[in-house]
């Protein structure tokens, strides 16, 4: 499934190569041969906001939400919710510095494109509980017309021999991981990764993982 947090987040990073590109080629009288469209005072306060401390914020936000987001592996973005509002907040430091129109509405375009990175995972695990919904009742409907859920017992002709079968059980975790993903490879196991991101999932909405 493809969001529009991938294009929203390609084109934030697009406007601000281009910005920090412009700003260096004018405070460092650097020439250009393409004519600026922008205004070509730009605030060496706000540029100065770009110092390694938030740069390393703006590293975060790409490394654990924005990369994971745009390559759609929903699963390692970081759900802790207090891990978020700090660098949130931290972010949002940085946007209730700035005075340049520009650089303001860069953070502010940054700040929503987290919000809606972060909100990503939740919305693709809700997307899986339905897969996982989805396939549950279409297997009803099959074992319906297939007349599995009928039972026979036979009462006549036993040999005086008894069978015993017994069936396993897996954790509501393991059945959603197989539907999901598949059955693991013979060796490989299940992925811890996927693992705990579905039993955080099934938790959220009220579904104990391992019962």
């Amino acid at each position: 499934m493809i969001f529009i947090w991938d294009i929203l987040w390609i084109v934030a990073k697009v406007f601000y190569k281009l910005y920090i590109y412009m700003s260096k080629s004018i405070f460092l009288n650097q020439s250009t041969d393409a004519k600026s469209v922008f205004n070509p005072v730009i605030g060496a306060g706000d540029l100065a906001l770009l110092d390694e401390i938030n740069y390393n914020y703006l590293i975060t936000l790409d490394n654990y939400y924005a990369f994971y987001a745009s390559t759609q592996k929903y699963e390692l973005i970081i759900q802790d919710y207090g891990f978020f509002l700090n660098l949130y907040a931290q972010l949002n430091n940085i946007f209730d510095q700035t005075t340049d129109y520009r650089m303001t509405k860069l953070m502010k375009l940054i700040l929503e494109l987290f919000t809606a990175g972060y909100n990503t995972s939740f919305l693709n695990g809700s997307n899986l509980l339905l897969t996982v919904d989805k396939a549950n009742l279409q297997k009803q409907i099959q074992d319906i017309l297939s007349n599995k859920n009928v039972k026979n017992i036979d009462t006549v002709g036993g040999s005086g021999q008894m069978s015993v079968t017994k069936t396993f059980k897996l954790a509501p975790v393991y059945n959603h991981y197989i539907t999901v993903y598949g059955m693991p490879q013979n060796g490989v196991g299940f992925d811890p990764v996927k693992l705990s991101y579905l039993a955080n999932i099934l938790t959220l909405n009220n579904i104990n993982p391992y019962k």
